[in-house]
This record gives C-alpha cells, structure tokens and sequence, in this order.
C-alpha cells in the first residue's frame, strides 16, 4: 500500500469527527434539559452546520445527577408519501434495529415493540432515563408528533422517563414550529417538546476556527498514533508548523470575503472542514515556502463547494 493511499484510509473525510467548541455547549444545553426533567426540546440551526455530527459525538456523553449513564437512541426521519402515525413508527422501529415479522403490524403492535425495546435498553443501563434524538424532525408533521407523545406516556407508565430531542432544518421547519406554537389544538405537544430550543451554529469566530485546527494538531489516530498535521506534513510538523497557525489568514479570508458576498451568519462546518482538510491534504503538502498562504486558503474555499455553481448555472 501506498503512502498517500495509507494516508487516505486513515483520513476519511466523510466519517472524520473533530471536536468543535459548538459540540461542548450543544452538550451542556441538553444534559440541562435533561437534569430539568423536561420531556424534550427542539435543535434547530441551517442546513450543512453539521447538526447530525454533533449528536452523534454526544450520543453516549450523557448522564443523570447521580452520575448514571444516560442511554439515548439516534434515529432519522424519512419523508414518505403516507404521512401517517403508522409510518412514523415503523420508521422508528426499523432506526432501532428491529426486524419486521411476516405480515403486515399493525401501528399498535408496532408501539408496543418499541415501548420494550426502550424499556429494555434502559434497565440494561441501570437508568430510569432514555433519550430518543429524532433527526430531520421537519419531515414530520403536527399529526405524526402524538406518536412521540404516546411514547412518553408508555414509557411512565414503567417508570422510566423519556426525553424525545427532535433536530430541525431551521427553514424547512418554520411552518411545522409555527402551527405548533399557534394552534391551541397542539398546546399539549407544545407543552411537553417544544418550549424549550437551541440554535446550533458551527462556526462563528475566529477562537472556533482556532479550536478545531488545533485538533488537527492533537487529535492522534490509529495505527500510526499520529496526529492528522503530523501524518500529512510530516516535514512541516518537524520544523514546529501547526495547522492551528493558520487559523487567522483562514478567518480573515472567509470573514472578509465569502461571508460578506453570500450574507452568511455562520462558517457552515461541511464547508469549513472540506476547506481545511484540501488544504492539509492537497494544497499544504505542495506548497513553496514562498506561496502565500492567503491564495491556497482562497483556494480551498472555492473548492469546498460553498459557492453554490448551480445558481449562476440557472441564470445563464
């Protein structure tokens, strides 16, 4: 094997998971929620913040005031063309794992499988607490939301409290969010999940930019127990380089630039990571000690697909 094809089996970029700043305070606000006893809560934020990647990170980092390992579930919401109870819950019942039997289940038989499987989950932690994280919640509608606040009855009834965190597309969800919180029909679903929310933003300054680069410079990865900077400029890394150094041109380029030309509150952190990893993998590597590092950042960005082509592909 290669050196450069070793070097990208162990930098995949699709599964890469770098500590971000934003993963720390989107676990304080739900381990808050939990230890408030709320019956769940919304996150919202734009499309591409890396949303997904955050939960997962902090999927198995949560625990009750006893110090008892919450259990939780991550499960993702698929659009279908019935909108109906019974297609919330069989999507949830096959996220979980669970295998269909012969024959078509009805919603009821459906709920009651469910309800053991998250019964069962939590005695094998020794918690009276589960987490149910439901992903791209905007696909749902007011209708299919009684089946999460069904769960939560069951689950009472065996003593065991379920907090449900649904995850939101900010925009895609506006007229979701905005019939729940009009409506007095929905006032007990607003009640129990959505009084309580929080905007998850990737990056947004230069002292998030700065904390993520310098988990390129220490996060180690297996089998060469280096870090990411290491392995890919080993040469550079020797001499005293470190990625996190760069992390002022790389915010004044994007902030002065792309930011202001497309209007953006955030650093969306597909874009940011998909910048930073062509610049350490490609652009980096190749470099003459005389190039600026300003031109490979400008660079990088065009590259990272944030300049949405299609539009000025449609005008023409």
């Amino acid at each position: 094997m290669s050196s450069m094809t070793n070097k990208q089996r162990i930098f995949n970029e699709q599964f890469l998971s770098i500590p971000m700043k934003a993963h720390r305070l989107l676990l304080e606000v739900i381990q808050t929620w939990i230890w408030m006893g709320l019956a769940g809560g919304v996150i919202v934020g734009d499309s591409r913040e890396g949303k997904t990647t955050a939960i997962r990170a902090i999927l198995n980092k949560l625990f009750s005031l006893d110090k008892v390992r919450i259990p939780s579930i991550f499960i993702t919401i698929a659009k279908r063309d019935q909108e109906t109870i019974r297609a919330v819950l069989f999507c949830i019942y096959t996220e979980m794992g669970l295998v269909p039997s012969r024959g078509r289940q009805t919603a009821d038989n459906l709920s009651a499988q469910i309800r053991i499987t998250l019964r069962e989950k939590a005695i094998l932690s020794n918690s009276n607490r589960i987490v149910l994280f439901v992903d791209e919640a905007q696909r749902l509608t007011p209708k299919q939301l009684q089946v999460f606040a069904e769960l939560y009855d069951k689950m009472a009834m065996d003593q065991i409290q379920l907090t449900v965190i649904f995850i939101a597309n900010l925009l895609e969800s506006r007229h979701l969010l905005a019939t729940i919180m009009d409506n007095p029909v929905h006032a007990h679903i607003r009640g129990r999940f959505f009084r309580m929310a929080h905007t998850y933003q990737s990056i947004t300054c230069l002292a998030d930019i700065k904390f993520c680069l310098r988990q390129y410079d220490a996060v180690v990865h297996k089998p060469d127990n280096e870090c990411y900077t290491q392995t890919f400029l080993p040469e550079q890394y020797e001499e005293g380089f470190r990625l996190e150094g760069i992390g002022k041109p790389l915010w004044n380029r994007f902030n002065d630039g792309i930011r202001k030309d497309l209007k953006l509150i955030t650093w969306p952190a597909q874009y940011f990571f998909s910048t930073v990893n062509i610049l350490l993998t490609q652009l980096l590597p190749l470099q003459d000690k005389d190039d600026p590092v300003e031109e490979l950042i400008d660079e990088a960005i065009k590259a990272s697909g944030i300049i949405p082509s299609l539009n000025s592909l449609l005008k023409d």
